[in-house]
């Protein structure tokens, strides 16, 4: 019996002793990031004797962490969306910064711009008022390239970014692969009972950590986790890491994403599949969905702009007498051959109509046999033939430069990412602003009725024939006819309420009042009730310092609706660019707000269940010592039994 006494007492002093050293262990590391409180599971000793159950002491059945799958999962997935939200928002917010800013954005340049023209057309004569429109001109121009500079400096941020979480994921990944290797070879040299619960902490921690940089699946297997991609591609398997490396895009080498070493070769992987969240995956998803959009868009304003500046300024006189030229120098589609394609043929691709472009890009893909391209903004497929439309799509003329393209061959065109980077001033002569119109038009002094001519306008069509120096048009009246009669004879478009009719040259030109009369690109209407033979004459604009005519046009772009298909003019495309990037940055500011308060709930509800209390701590540390103390006392008691016994056996 007292043998018995002995070993419950000892066994009493090894449950407290290695009490106290799970408790100091958590006292420990209660500051150290993924601990998981540990407890001491202990069990009764006993054994049959006779007809009596003796207790023969305690016994310490494991060291258990206080651990749930449950709540881990959910901080692993909330802290994914937490990371790529507060990615995408660092990104964003510069771009909203940059776009909204009335020093650094395009709404003030665009504002000086268009009242530097407007103060020309008011003083078309003055020459210190050509002046200052060129030199509004020339600021619109390096605002718009400095904003574009800005946006790529942005760019290169993001992929410095995307490059560092690369490695990081990789450096964790190979540490995930070696703790599934230490946990494995833990567990095969010690008892199911005493699992390895310093690493697996470690690993948890290694898997919230990668968590940070992309969204995972996480896969228990036995003692081992294989951790993927959120749409299945591996990143761990067992004691195997998957690297990752960034990589040009093979659909567009000017974009950088991410690819895999698998099978001793890089697949690179879909965008989408690493969007779900986790820094890489807010910075992906920062570049398709913000950066370049906003770059599209800008580029789109820019080359709009410039298009039909270019074009009115050429209908236009400057002050040397000549029909005005391009001011503005305009970027050009971006076209882009798939690294995969088989063939070397070359697709070439050029703006057709300014004011129809949007801010998409474009795939042109080959099956051998039909042309399909494809807006990739919305997926609307926009042509799809056996040849290339001619006519212009979306603003843009598609054509095959060189080569015969080959079966499964694929292009990606961008139209305006280059627009704002490209966009010049081609003129440091303020005389080469056209503001007068090339031509004048003339009642004749002897003229009886009352007809009156309007001052003419011209459109493209003029610039194939201009007026040269001497050369008149006379519209002659007949009155017997109710008619003109054009001199040198050609033909004329007379539109009435909108409907035209064009009447051959040499046959008469019915008369009603204010028709707009229309001949070489010419336009002009006459009013009033003019007498027989009566003349009404258009002629070059010799000398017209101060006509200011071509000038107001040129201010009217501003105002008008002149890009997106005629829904937008430049003021209004530049606040909808603005508009967007800034709801976008308020939408994702109060949701990664509202997951930062979810992930700081789930962390708190963790660590209520796993983390360390130091007060529950220091009593559990009395509790062991006063346990350890009383069996002391027992070993203490049995050896005066003992003592006791050997003196009366004498």
């Amino acid at each position: 019996m007292t043998w018995n006494v002995l070993n419950i007492a000892q066994s009493g002093l090894n449950a407290a002793q290695i009490g106290v050293n799970v408790t100091g262990n958590n006292i420990a590391n209660a500051s150290t990031p993924g601990h998981n409180r540990e407890v001491l599971t202990q069990v009764p000793a006993g054994a049959a004797n006779g007809n009596r159950f003796i207790g023969m002491g305690s016994e310490v059945a494991g060291i258990q962490r206080v651990y749930s799958d449950v709540l881990t999962a959910q901080m692993r997935s909330t802290q994914s969306t937490q990371s790529g939200l507060d990615a995408f928002q660092t990104q964003i917010s510069q771009l909203d910064s940059l776009f909204s800013d009335s020093s650094s954005g395009l709404a003030s340049a665009l504002q000086n711009f268009q009242a530097g023209i407007k103060g020309l057309a008011a003083n078309p004569a003055d020459p210190a008022y050509r002046q200052s429109a060129l030199s509004s001109t020339q600021s619109l121009v390096l605002r718009f390239q400095s904003i574009d500079i800005q946006m790529t400096q942005v760019s290169q941020g993001v992929n410095n970014q995307m490059t560092e979480s690369v490695t990081s994921i990789n450096s964790l990944t190979v540490q995930i692969a070696q703790s599934n290797q230490a946990i494995s070879l833990a567990l095969q040299g010690s008892a199911m009972d005493a699992p390895p619960n310093n690493l697996l902490d470690e690993r948890d921690q290694l898997l919230l950590t990668l968590s940070k940089q992309v969204k995972i699946n996480v896969a228990q297997q036995g003692s081992i986790v294989n951790v993927s991609f959120a749409k299945g591609e591996p990143l761990v398997m067992g004691m195997q890491a998957f690297a990752l490396k960034t990589m040009s895009s093979s659909g567009n080498p000017s974009q950088m994403t991410v690819g895999q070493d698998q099978n001793g070769s890089t697949v690179e992987m879909d965008d989408n599949d690493l969007l779900g969240g986790g820094v890489l995956g807010g910075l992906l998803q920062f570049g398709k969905q913000s950066l370049e959009p906003a770059k599209n868009a800008l580029g789109q304003i820019a080359i709009g702009l410039a298009a039909q500046f270019n074009a009115q300024n050429k209908l236009g006189q400057d002050a040397n007498g000549a029909l005005g030229g391009d001011i503005f120098g305009i970027g050009t589609p971006q076209t882009i051959p798939n690294q995969k394609n088989t063939s070397n043929a070359s697709l070439s691709a050029s703006i057709g109509n300014a004011s129809a472009l949007t801010n998409s890009d474009y795939r042109v893909q080959y099956d051998g046999g039909n042309y399909k391209i494809t807006r990739l903004t919305d997926g609307n497929v926009l042509s799809n033939g056996k040849t290339l439309p001619a006519d212009p799509v979306d603003g843009i003329v598609f054509s095959l430069a060189s080569g015969n393209p080959a079966d499964g061959d694929e292009y990606l065109v961008k139209p305006t990412v280059n627009g704002a980077s490209s966009i010049a001033l081609l003129t440091n002569e303020p005389a080469k602003l056209a503001v007068a119109a090339p031509i004048r038009t003339a009642t004749d002094t002897a003229n009886k009725g009352t007809g009156k001519v309007s001052a003419g306008v011209v459109d493209s069509n003029y610039l194939a024939a201009p007026l040269t120096s001497g050369q008149t048009i006379s519209f002659s009246y007949v009155a017997a006819t109710k008619s003109f009669t054009l001199t040198p004879a050609a033909a004329v478009s007379v539109t009435v309420n909108g409907k035209s009719t064009t009447y051959p040259s040499g046959t008469p030109v019915p008369y009603t009042d204010g028709a707009t009369l229309t001949t070489g690109g010419i336009s002009l209407s006459v009013t009033g009730s003019p007498a027989d033979q009566d003349q009404f004459t258009v002629s070059p604009n010799t000398g017209g310092t101060g006509d200011g005519r071509n000038a107001n046009l040129l201010s009217a772009l501003q105002t008008g609706k002149n890009l997106q298909g005629g829904t937008l003019g430049y003021q209004d495309a530049y606040a909808l660019l603005v508009n967007q990037v800034g709801n976008k940055a308020r939408e994702t500011t109060i949701n990664n707000q509202f997951q930062t308060a979810m992930l700081t709930n789930i962390t708190t509800a963790q660590q209520n269940q796993s983390g360390v209390n130091l007060d529950e701590e220091a009593a559990n540390l009395l509790k062991y010592q006063r346990a350890y103390q009383a069996s002391a006392k027992v070993i203490s008691i049995a050896n005066q039994m003992f003592d006791a016994l050997f003196s009366i056996a004498g």
